[in-house]
């Protein structure tokens, strides 16, 4: 199982969840244990395969976490009078900064990187992306219908943007984030007027 066909995981593994991030960030994900994680919940081993059958299945549950997250707040709807283009810029931004605050990415992008090497070359990630583009494509489509898009593409907008952040939270800009990011949006966000 990937976490892009992953469902949403049960509130009830939070904990597990939480001391998987832990124990990967500490130890690595190829160096994990079970015992480390039922360490991390101070669980018996035995009580922890009740949750989970691997290190590799608590591994794709924060994973997925993690993508349902970032879908719960891109598919929030912005109250009346919100400013789309800072809205999208924002969002952006805050999501370039959670990934330096996520433990798995961290790990993954800045200690083991022929682990993410193998990642992108797999069609997980591809599934991941082309999930996170539906969604997403959907939020452009209600901008676009109010005028804060300029009417395209909404499916082929999603996902090239999403491929952009990807690369950018890959490979973390110099300088100002905010500004490149107002850079690469300003093509696609109408400065029109709602209905106009």
């Amino acid at each position: 199982m990937n976490v892009g066909s992953a469902p949403r995981p049960p509130e009830a593994l939070n904990a597990l969840m939480d001391a998987t991030e832990r124990a990967v960030s500490r130890n690595g994900l190829r160096r994990t244990t079970m015992s480390d994680l039922a360490r991390e919940m101070n669980v018996a081993r035995t009580t922890l395969y009740r949750q989970v059958d691997s290190v590799d299945e608590a591994i794709v549950l924060a994973g997925a976490r993690a993508m349902y997250r970032f879908l719960d707040e891109v598919t929030r709807v912005p109250p009346s009078g919100t400013d789309w283009s800072n809205m999208f810029i924002d969002g952006i931004v805050d999501l370039l900064a959670q990934r330096f605050d996520n433990p798995l990415l961290r790990r993954l992008v800045e200690h083991e990187p022929e682990l993410l090497g193998e990642a992108l070359s797999q069609d997980g990630l591809s599934v991941v992306v082309s999930r996170l583009a539906e969604t997403v494509a959907g939020v452009f489509e209600t901008a676009m219908a109010t005028g804060h898009l300029g009417r395209t593409d909404s499916r082929l907008m999603a996902e090239s943007l999403i491929r952009v952040i990807l690369a950018l939270m890959l490979c973390r800009p110099i300088g100002d984030v905010r500004e490149m990011v107002e850079f690469m949006l300003s093509p696609m966000l109408n400065p029109a007027a709602p209905g106009a």
